[in-house]
């Protein structure tokens, strides 16, 4: 892709990523017989492609097979969930500081936290 521009008629004529485009396709085609090709619907399934109501979790609350009056359960729970609450935490409030910077206006660090703490709860519903 970068030598395409610097061809007298190449360069004119196609641009360098869509060189590089036909060059990844004729590269990908090479090594199939290594490497063969697999679908998204492969890995994870077909149920997950089906659509609608399909595509959203399943609400299985309480799970089944949970012995809830374990104290290392709930243990390993709490310390995984702190664990990365924290470092959700600290990356949401690293890029708002990066924004400050690079915006010059102040952000609300309070408000991300509140909202970073709020999607947590939701999302562990599911």
């Amino acid at each position: 892709a970068m030598a395409a521009p610097r061809l007298p008629l190449v360069g004119k004529w196609l641009p360098g990523p869509l060189v590089a485009i036909v060059c990844a396709i004729a590269f990908s085609c090479a090594i199939s017989p290594w490497f063969p090709q697999r679908t998204l619907a492969e890995a994870a399934g077909p149920e997950t492609f089906m659509g609608g109501e399909h595509s959203l979790p399943r609400w299985n609350f309480p799970p089944q097979g949970v012995d809830w009056k374990s104290g290392r359960m709930w243990a390993s729970v709490l310390l995984t969930a702190i664990r990365m609450a924290l470092v959700g935490l600290v990356e949401s409030l690293l890029t708002v500081k990066l924004l400050d910077q690079i915006t010059g206006v102040p952000g609300s660090t309070r408000r991300e936290c509140f909202g970073q703490g709020l999607g947590n709860i939701v999302a562990g519903l599911f």
